[in-house]
């Protein structure tokens, strides 16, 4: 079970107001933080067999809901009726589709949502914790309301990010806009016990259930050559077919082509 309600909203107010300030905030970086974190859309990466269930029922369904057995992780935590979508990013990897959504859906999921200001998997056994902490107590310490989690974002935008970018492509470590020193993680996590691609540094949202592509679906990233049939009936919907060039090895460096590719994406059509 995820934190109550009250939980969540106790967890804001706590880790907003532990997120110390490096330096003097910039006014125009505050005001882009502020922009960002209301205008970031949801991301959710998949692969090409799975991105043509999805098309077939009009919906991103969670294991639960397709009656598929979870990872041992999504047991544990209690996640497997939940659809997993970043704040931005199209991060996890090892995948080469990404929907992206509006920024509207996490209004229209207040009441069935959930977020984390890192992949909440990672907490079990990729992710270095606090000495002596229980994973599953982390992620409910960590659990967010859904839409109000935007400021939290707002606030990390702000004071612990290089740049917009850098939160989006996860190239860089928590630092400071104003002097670039690197910062200590907020939620006291330490270095990745495994390469998570910045997924400890990416806000995760959870929707109970399922999440219909209409009305919220704006746009689908897909590599060069891949045109199934589905995608036509995407764009005939409105939705915006974008393609990117795959990486000159299969496999490697998949992670960054389509991550990178989504960072480019998000900030050439709501960021700038």
């Amino acid at each position: 079970m995820a934190a109550t309600p009250q939980q969540q909203q106790e967890n804001l107010a706590r880790l907003r107001g532990n997120l110390a300030q490096h330096c003097t905030q910039d006014p125009t970086s505050a005001a882009a933080a502020t922009a960002a974190a209301t205008r970031m859309p949801l991301t959710h990466s998949t692969n090409d067999k799975a991105f043509r269930g999805i098309i077939a029922a009009g919906a991103l369904q969670s294991n639960d809901a397709r009656n598929r057995n979870s990872r041992d992780v999504d047991q544990v935590l209690g996640s497997t009726n939940h659809v997993f979508l970043y704040l931005g990013a199209a991060a996890f990897p090892k995948q080469e589709v990404a929907f992206i959504f509006k920024a509207e859906l996490t209004v229209s999921s207040a009441g069935s949502a959930v977020a984390t200001p890192f992949d909440s998997g990672g907490c079990m056994g990729r992710f270095s914790l606090p000495p002596g902490t229980d994973p599953v107590q982390f992620v409910r310490d960590h659990e967010l309301p859904v839409p109000d989690c935007r400021e939290y974002l707002k606030d990390l935008l702000a004071k612990c990010f290089h740049s917009i970018e850098s939160y989006l492509s996860g190239d860089r470590y928590y630092t400071c806009p104003a002097c670039n020193a690197t910062l200590p993680d907020p939620h006291g996590l330490g270095p990745a016990i495994i390469d998570d691609h910045g997924l400890d540094r990416i806000h995760e949202v959870r929707i109970q259930g399922h999440v219909d592509l209409s009305p919220h679906l704006c746009a689908v990233l897909v590599p060069d050559g891949m045109a199934p049939p589905e995608l036509a009936k995407l764009h005939r919907a409105g939705v915006r077919i974008e393609s990117y060039s795959r990486p000159a090895i299969p496999d490697q460096g998949q992670i960054h082509a389509l991550r990178d590719a989504a960072t480019d994406f998000i900030m050439q059509q709501y960021l700038s």
